[in-house]
């Protein structure tokens, strides 16, 4: 809030109350204070609006100022620190009423017939109408300070937009002419007098955000330059996915033939994204579209791996893998077992003594086709049916399976031996305890 007047004490011709003097010093004191601030605010809000109509004011103002200064000093000099009596409390009543004007100096000050309370509030008067002139704040310098903010900003996006690539300074080049624009349009309308409260938000957001995406450019090509992109987390991002689209179509033409049902899905291509934007907004909304490029490719992975696990439970072979549907080769079987040799007509020496019959059969000269031939079809039946193939540990199965069952009917006649010892201890104990029951 702007600074305003104290209340002057006393009257003219009546002297002042020492208490209340002594407040009213404080209270002026401060005010000066104040009120040299808000001049200086508004004094350097004309030069820089380059307001010539309104430096006869601002000069006006400062005259009075120092008026009012000059008779504070005496004021402060007659109190002299509160050591007054009746004479010096009515001198101090007649400098804070009578006129401000110094002897040999009349319209110097400005403040030509004016007592020290009237001064004041002329003060108070012009100060206001110069802040409302120059459309300041209530506080009389924040809106100078914003414009001073906004002409710096406008000088620093002047040496960003200087250091734009070729293919972005045209662009960086047309949004400042626009910021410089209104900001010329702003300062006329202040001059004129009118309201700027409502444009120069809007204006100071927008050159803010301006330049934190020149700088945010400007640093990212540097890094890009200096083979740093990884640094970026949303260039290693683009780079994981490319890599990743690249795996997931190796892996697809890997599996594809082993795969009864292959899922119909197309793999995203994160270069149609185009490359990584330097502007804040648009690189957030680009981060996003990654990550939906991101959940695409983790969706693909997991219906592939899916359908693999079902070809693999299924044992389903696909068309396309003709080497999966060959028919194996069967196996040729293994040759029976020999014959017994058929006795030849030479005597076997070690053999010993043959058969009556034989001898009987071969001293005639006559042979026993139908005897010899019942004797080696028996001879060839024994010896095939002992060599039959039989399934490997078959014997070991059923050996195994024996002792179990010899195990478990050794258990089952344990138990029925421990059952029948309970049921016998439990006759007994009814007996001894029906036999005492009787006694008793």
């Amino acid at each position: 809030m702007t600074a305003t007047a104290p209340q002057a004490p006393g009257k003219l011709g009546q002297a002042v109350d020492a208490n209340v003097m002594r407040g009213y010093l404080g209270a002026l004191d401060s005010w000066l204070v104040a009120r040299r601030s808000e001049l200086d605010a508004l004094d350097e809000a004309v030069r820089a609006n380059n307001a010539q109509p309104l430096i006869g004011d601002v000069m006006l103002g400062l005259q009075l100022w120092q008026a009012i200064q000059n008779r504070f000093h005496r004021l402060l000099a007659t109190w002299d620190g509160g050591r007054v009596l009746a004479p010096q409390l009515e001198q101090l009543s007649s400098l804070i009423w009578g006129r401000l004007d110094e002897p040999g100096s009349a319209g110097a000050t400005g403040a030509g017939g004016m007592t020290l309370p009237e001064a004041c509030r002329m003060s108070d008067a012009l100060t206001a109408q110069l802040r409302s002139r120059l459309q300041l704040d209530p506080l009389g310098t924040e809106a100078v300070g914003r414009l001073r903010d906004v002409r710096a900003t406008m000088e620093r996006l002047r040496d960003q937009v200087a250091l734009e690539p070729p293919d972005r300074a045209s662009t960086s080049a047309a949004k400042l002419a626009e910021l410089e624009a209104r900001l010329v349009e702003i300062n006329e309308k202040a001059n004129r007098g009118g309201d700027i409260g409502g444009l120069l938000g809007p204006l100071e957001s927008e050159s803010a955000r301006f330049e934190r995406d020149l700088i945010v450019g400007g640093v990212m090509r540097r890094t890009s330059g200096a083979g740093g992109a990884s640094e970026d987390p949303l260039g290693q991002l683009r780079a994981d996915l490319i890599a990743r689209g690249k795996q997931l179509e190796q892996m697809i033409a890997q599996i594809a033939p082993m795969v009864a049902s292959p899922p119909v899905y197309a793999i995203p291509d994160v270069t149609a994204l185009g490359p990584l934007p330097t502007d804040v907004q648009t690189r957030a909304e680009y981060e996003k579209r990654l990550q939906r490029v991101a959940v695409a490719m983790d969706h693909i992975d997991s219906a592939w791996a899916k359908a693999l696990r079902e070809s693999q439970i299924t044992g389903h072979i696909s068309p396309g893998d003709s080497s999966a549907m060959q028919t194996p080769p069967v196996p040729a079987p293994e040759p029976l077992p020999a014959a017994v040799t058929p006795p030849s007509n030479e005597p076997d020496a070690s053999a010993g003594p043959e058969p009556e019959a034989s001898v009987q059969a071969t001293e005639s000269g006559t042979t026993d086709t139908s005897g010899t031939a019942e004797e080696h079809g028996t001879k060839q039946t024994g010896p095939t049916e002992a060599n039959e193939p039989t399934t490997p540990g078959a014997d070991d199965a059923v050996g195994h399976a024996d002792q179990l069952i010899k195990a478990v009917d050794d258990l089952l006649g344990d138990l029925d031996a421990d059952l029948s010892a309970l049921l016998v201890a439990a006759r007994a104990g009814v007996r001894r305890w029906s036999a005492t029951r009787k006694d008793s």
